[in-house]
């Protein structure tokens, strides 16, 4: 059974690999992240995942090391800010609505509506419109 499920992460990771998440956020780690990247928003997300379940980082805040950022996994999205004091996690199964305006990624899931700023260049660099087509594209798969 335990194969199973990581063949089904591994299908998953590349799908969302072939995906365009070059411009979804101000700085965008995919694949083979560096261990010392992966330790310290481990920490500072306070292990909110596991290493090998990372498939992509989108650091936001990078004014601040590591203080917002959002990890998409197998299963879900992992969204922190100032530096991990809140760290939410929004397992795929239960994304309601996405939607975007110009600087935000509007993100709802059960109660919650979580409006997530997208970095001081996001409506320049059109990064919401970018991650609500990645997220999109996610939850599209089957």
């Amino acid at each position: 059974m335990d194969n199973e499920i990581t063949r089904a992460d591994n299908k998953f990771a590349e799908y969302v690999m072939e995906l365009d998440y070059s411009s979804i956020g101000p700085s965008v780690y995919a694949g083979n992240i560096s261990s010392s990247v992966l330790s310290d928003i481990m920490a500072i997300s306070r292990r909110a995942f596991r290493r090998q379940d990372v498939i992509v980082y989108v650091g936001i805040d990078m004014d601040e090391e590591y203080d917002e950022g959002m990890v998409f996994t197998s299963d879900a999205i992992i969204y922190w800010l100032d530096s991990g004091e809140e760290v939410v996690r929004i397992p795929y199964s239960e994304i309601e609505r996405v939607d975007f305006d110009d600087t935000d990624i509007i993100i709802e899931h059960g109660d919650t509506v979580l409006s997530i700023t997208l970095g001081e260049d996001a409506e320049d660099e059109r990064y919401p419109r970018y991650m609500y087509n990645f997220i999109m594209d996610i939850l599209d798969y089957e």
